[in-house]
């Protein structure tokens, strides 16, 4: 869970002693997910390679990444989408409220993903 954690995926645990836990987590977990599916729509592929290839420009990161480079990739991209975001649409950021931050590090993390290892 650390692992995930330090690489800008959030992780969520629910347990639950009663059928009344059980629903109280159902929405929860509905609640996380409608917020990511909204940061999807602008947490986009394009975004994220558009900060990566700056961050290879900046030799932050090697021109040519593989899947050991994630962890210096979540160093950086989750700072950076949250910063374009909020300077070229901040109506979605506020839409996603308190939360924004980490449901864009999530969405961000599996955008890169998709484009550093292929997933």
């Amino acid at each position: 869970v650390h692992l995930l954690e330090e690489n800008g995926i959030s992780v969520i645990c629910t347990t639950a002693d009663s059928i009344e836990e059980v629903y109280t987590n159902i929405r929860l977990l509905g609640t996380i997910v409608g917020k990511e599916a909204e940061a999807e729509t602008v947490v986009t592929e394009a975004r994220v390679k558009k900060i990566i290839l700056k961050l290879i420009d900046e030799k932050i990161l090697p021109e040519n990444l593989t899947p050991k480079d994630m962890g210096n990739v979540m160093k950086h991209l989750p700072k950076l989408v949250y910063a374009d975001v909020e300077k070229e649409e901040p109506e979605t950021l506020k839409a996603l409220a308190e939360n924004g931050g980490k449901t864009i590090a999530t969405v961000a993390a599996k955008v890169a993903r998709k484009i550093v290892v292929g997933e």
